[in-house]
């Protein structure tokens, strides 16, 4: 809040302990690799629960989506703000092969 309030971010900065500013840095490192990252799309993106799920009585998993390396796509434009539902729509209408994912399950080892 120090750093939000401070009437010039510098000195608001300045006034945080040695470990906030350690956080402040790190944080706007990791803001400036995710603004500089490619864009793609989803045809070639892997999506994974973060989370574990309940299956069953006993047993937890995590799922991931991954893609196959032949999925046709298009690029991007960082200026479009509607571009992954562009790309959607001109995949749907255009493409005569749907994209492809593996999906993956993995369970829990609670002995490990």
């Amino acid at each position: 809040m120090k750093l939000l309030t401070a009437p010039n971010p510098a000195l608001g900065l300045w006034s945080l302990p040695f470990r906030d500013k350690l956080r402040v840095l790190r944080t706007l490192a990791l803001v400036q690799v995710q603004v500089h990252q490619k864009i793609k799309a989803y045809q070639q993106l892997r999506y994974e629960s973060n989370v574990p799920f309940r299956h069953g009585s006993m047993d937890v998993v995590k799922y991931s989506a991954t893609p196959f390396s032949s999925n046709p796509a298009r690029r991007l434009q960082r200026s479009n703000p509607k571009g992954l539902q562009d790309e959607l729509i001109r995949h749907l209408k255009e493409d005569g092969k749907m994209s492809a994912f593996d999906f993956g399950v993995q369970f829990l080892d609670s002995t490990r």
